[in-house]
């Protein structure tokens, strides 16, 4: 992440009446350089050369780049013309608690934080930069997995036609026999009905037979009377 500081609106921020501009402006630059030098930031001040003529230049303060945007240009054209030639702009946050400025730079895909929120942000990171401690790797113990032995399985052994035949003839029959045991009603009606039909057939039959005598009888009596 690159930080682009709005010089003079930081400063507006956090000086003291009656002291001398350039002397603060010395002293934020050299305790916001030993900040981000320590946490190891990138970091561009940019200041008006409009309220300091002559200083028209980009310099570093070791870590820290000072800006001062050319005669005629603000640091906010100046912040913006670099954000346009960018090919992150995502990747760049403008520190600045002027709305304007904030609302174009959002505009090219940068974000943006006040001078308030970036100032409190820094000091508490760098007041707890000397507490962080490695902390050892866990590493999870490895357990060793075994395979699961191998059970040996018997063939299965050969079936023949006949042998299947007969399996489910026998089971035919037991299921068979099962279902009669289950319905004796059913048994008892069909035996009834067979009973009858005989008796019908042997009524049928000695019919037929007494018939058969008589006309044989008549027929007898009438060859003797000739």
């Amino acid at each position: 992440m690159h930080y682009f500081i709005d010089g003079y609106n930081l400063m507006f921020r956090v000086l003291r009446v009656g002291d001398n501009l350039a002397l603060q402006r010395e002293k934020i630059i050299e305790d916001l350089h030993t900040k981000i030098a320590a946490l190891n930031l990138n970091v561009t001040l940019v200041f008006d050369a409009q309220y300091q003529l002559g200083e028209t230049s980009r310099t570093h303060y070791k870590q820290l780049e000072i800006i001062f945007s050319s005669t005629g240009e603000t640091a906010d054209e100046f912040i913006i013309s670099e954000l346009k030639i960018r090919k992150s702009p995502f990747q760049c946050t403008v520190v600045t608690s002027d709305k304007k400025l904030a609302w174009l730079s959002r505009l090219q895909a940068a974000k943006t934080e006040t001078v308030e929120e970036f100032i409190g942000w820094l000091n508490k990171r760098y007041a707890n930069r000397g507490r962080r401690r490695i902390l050892p790797r866990l590493q999870l113990e490895k357990k060793q997995i075994t395979p699961p032995k191998k059970v040996p399985t018997e063939p299965l052994p050969a079936v023949q036609a006949e042998d299947c035949f007969s399996y489910y003839l026998n089971a035919f029959q037991k299921n068979l026999e099962k279902l009669i045991a289950e319905n004796p009603s059913k048994r008892k009606k069909a035996s009834l009905k067979k009973d009858k039909q005989i008796q019908e057939e042997q009524i049928r039959l000695e019919s037929d037979y007494s018939r058969w005598e008589r006309l044989f009888n008549e027929r007898l009596k009438e060859d003797q009377k000739e």
